[in-house]
């Protein structure tokens, strides 16, 4: 290119080179007096540049049509990923299916022992080990009414959506079962399931604290109270009502761990909007534990739990053995147990019931069986025991009546008379005057841990670990969490 301006010194006027004979563009000047401007390019160098503005202007007219093909056809590509998502979904299945053929038959069953061919499927209670990074959460059935409930909390509200929630003045809020879900006065009708929380500390609920966070469910004509909280608060509360606080340290950890067992036995089996209940038909539970050994023993024993070849045992307790556990076939024999057997106690000799008597008339003992759906009750005449167990207790008693004989269990009496009055299936029975006189031992089912004899362990100086492994002889000690 030559200069425009003139210049002194030597020539800079072009020379004809390779690319042929110079041409001359003119360019008028941009402003009236200007001076124009002329450049000399030769031909090759000009069909270059023709070249590189005919190519610039060719992409972008491609870039313009591209975008409204991408426009136009994105219906079609998200069918085509659509398509390829489901074939890639289909090729996991069969490599999951082929994983499991390759594991070998029941590799993936939590049910340790197989079902034997033509056998029913039995109760999947002994179950594979979880993990998990931290304590899992744990859903509880705490009150069941007809009538209406009172929450208390000073930061209480109701969780009506993702971020959103009606603050409940003055801290309260009064539920019961209403039309299609559940209603709160003040608010009216919620869903099914709604949930209560309280952001500056628990819910109290009949003078109790409960942490975590409550559900309001209808289930037919009550309302049910769900307490749904991390699982180490949940057995904190647990041994604080199962057990008193006089107990010693040893016992109320091996406590801890059979109450953690127990729970997660339940949570993985469970159906419906809780995993267990707040009475004895689980564990005793009420709410947050306000004592620092309960505190102290769950976190000593923090995501221990009762293990047999990678699965939960049957963690299975109650209050007084009597001098020997029984064994579970004699309680449930429809469920599957794991880890758990009759064994020997031997320190629960001094425990509250260790021997206790009951009288019940035959006027008494007829109208139970009666309420308890027996037919065919009439007047009671006579009691025979007619088998027992190993460890001693009845497993099969007789009632004589005027109408009928009926035939039930020590426990099915039990059952039927009340828990409280009948300790325990150990019993004999006499006729004393007017009533059937029961005498006994021990109060509970009898199986799995006995609480007075872990106590009595634990002033005998053995450590949680000991107790646990008298009670569970099967089992060992395993750290999930």
């Amino acid at each position: 290119m030559t200069d425009p301006q003139p210049q002194t010194g030597p020539s800079r006027r072009p020379t004809p080179g390779p690319g042929g004979s110079p041409a001359l563009i003119v360019v008028p000047p941009v402003v009236v007096g200007g001076r124009e401007r002329r450049y000399a390019i030769r031909p090759a160098r000009l069909a270059l540049l023709l070249a590189l503005v005919f190519a610039a202007g060719a992409a972008a007219a491609a870039g313009i049509a591209t975008t409204a093909w991408v426009a136009s056809g994105q219906g079609g590509l998200r069918e085509q990923v659509t398509g390829l998502e489901t074939q890639v979904a289909a090729l996991q299945q069969q490599l999951e299916e082929l994983r499991t053929q390759a594991a070998g038959p029941g590799a993936t069953d939590p049910v340790a022992d197989p079902t034997p061919e033509g056998a029913e499927e039995p109760e999947k209670l002994a179950l594979r080990l979880p993990s998990a990074d931290t304590a899992p959460t744990i859903r509880v059935a705490i009150l069941r009414t007809a009538g209406s409930v009172e929450l208390r909390g000073e930061g209480l509200i109701i969780v009506t959506g993702k971020d959103k929630a009606i603050p409940m003045p003055g801290g309260l809020a009064v539920a019961r079962r209403g039309p299609g879900g559940v209603f709160v006065e003040g608010v009216g009708t919620l869903p099914d399931g709604t949930p209560v929380e309280n952001r500056l500390g628990a819910i109290e609920v009949g003078g109790k604290p409960f942490p975590g966070r409550l559900e309001l469910h209808r289930q037919g004509d009550e309302l049910l109270l769900v307490n749904e909280l991390d699982l180490e608060r949940y057995v904190q509360g647990v041994v604080a009502a199962e057990v008193p606080s006089s107990f010693g340290m040893e016992a109320k950890k091996a406590q801890v761990v059979a109450a953690r067992t127990y729970a997660l036995m339940q949570r993985a089996g469970a159906e419906g909007p809780y995993h267990v209940t707040a009475t004895v038909d689980d564990q005793v539970y009420s709410g947050a534990a306000g004592d620092g050994p309960t505190r102290a023993a769950v976190a000593t024993t923090h995501g221990e739990v009762l293990s047999q070849d990678g699965y939960l045992v049957s963690a299975y307790f109650s209050s007084t053995c009597g001098g020997r556990t029984e064994d579970p076939i004699h309680v449930w024999p429809d469920r599957l147990t794991r880890g758990v057997r009759s064994v020997a106690c031997g320190f629960c000799d001094d425990a509250p019931y260790a021997h206790w008597s009951h009288d019940i008339a035959p006027a008494r003992l007829s109208k139970a069986l009666a309420d308890a759906g027996y037919e065919g009750v009439g007047d009671v005449t006579g009691v025979r025991i007619r088998e027992r167990s190993p460890s001693g207790r009845v497993t099969i008693l007789e009632v004589q009546t005027s109408d009928e004989t009926i035939e039930l269990s020590g426990q099915d009496l039990r059952a039927a008379v009340g828990w409280t009055p009948l300790k325990s299936a150990a019993f004999d029975v006499k006729v004393k005057g007017d009533s059937f006189e029961f005498e006994g031992s021990g109060f509970g089912h009898g199986v799995g841990l006995c609480q007075y004899g872990a106590q009595g362990m634990d002033q005998a100086g053995r450590t949680y670990r000991e107790i646990l492994g008298r009670y569970y002889p099967d089992a060992k000690v395993t750290k999930i969490y």
